[in-house]
């Protein structure tokens, strides 16, 4: 509805899909299973496209060891994309991709000593793998040059013990 000619053509969508799903196998074990998914885009005139998706997901497994003894070990991914195309100027035409992966593991324990005194003990992991990207020309008049940034990876992982102790109804100690 936009009456200025040069942006008329324009066009946009947005989507995303959530669903979650949980299942008691049996009054120690709970497991879950979550996902998301998104994709964006959007067109400016033709010349200009933004395009982007996101998704993710996660396992959760709850067991209950005894009355005062529990965990929760989840395992989750997750993938970023982002595709710009710019043909605004024929001299200017490129692409540009980036993508960012994430897969984490955790495992995080819970010991209630008592009903005002509980340990909370685990680990984590995770490994991000990261994209960071290429140019490229989108025609022969382009003054861009092909070009790709050099992928990088990390991993950040860590070991805790927590202690919590109430001392009253409004006081607690972390």
């Amino acid at each position: 509805q936009i009456q200025n000619p040069e942006i008329s053509n324009s066009n946009v969508y947005f989507n995303d899909i959530i669903a979650n799903v949980n299942h008691q196998l049996n009054e120690k074990n709970h497991l879950s299973l979550f996902g998301y998914y998104s994709r964006d885009n959007y067109n400016l005139a033709s010349d200009l496209n933004y395009n982007y998706y996101n998704y993710g997901s996660s396992l959760n497994w709850k067991h209950i060891y005894t009355n005062r003894l529990y965990s929760n070990i989840s395992a989750i991914i997750s993938n970023y994309h982002l595709e710009v195309v710019d043909n605004t100027l024929p001299q200017g035409g490129y692409s540009f991709k980036h993508n960012v992966r994430y897969y984490e593991f955790k495992e995080a324990f819970t010991y209630i000593l008592n009903t005002r005194h509980e340990l909370r003990f685990g680990l984590n992991s995770i490994l991000y793998n990261i994209d960071p990207g290429s140019y490229a020309p989108i025609n022969e008049l382009s003054n861009y040059k092909f070009e790709t940034f050099e992928k990088e990876s990390a991993l950040e992982s860590a070991i805790y013990i927590g202690d919590r102790f109430e001392i009253s109804n409004k006081l607690s100690l972390e």
